[in-house]
């Protein structure tokens, strides 16, 4: 079976897709989000604006964890 780019699968999906090599976290940001649960849920905090945190995560295995920040 052929890999699909994550990249399409996002789009299918209705999520934006974000490259890390054109996009920094901010400090901001980063700060919400305790390094260990980022770590271990592949979650990649991004920017805030207006209250909501924006984030990238490493599969879609880990995008339950998004769920999970509304209690971090």
């Amino acid at each position: 079976m052929p890999d699909i780019p994550a990249s399409l699968i996002a789009e299918n999906l209705g999520l934006p897709w974000v490259d890390l090599e054109e996009v920094r976290p901010s400090i901001d940001a980063l700060q919400l989000v305790p390094r260990d649960f980022a770590l271990r849920n592949q979650v990649l905090p991004l920017d805030v604006q207006n209250g909501t945190l924006s984030v990238a995560i490493g599969s879609l295995d880990h995008l339950a964890a998004t769920d999970d920040l509304t209690h971090v």
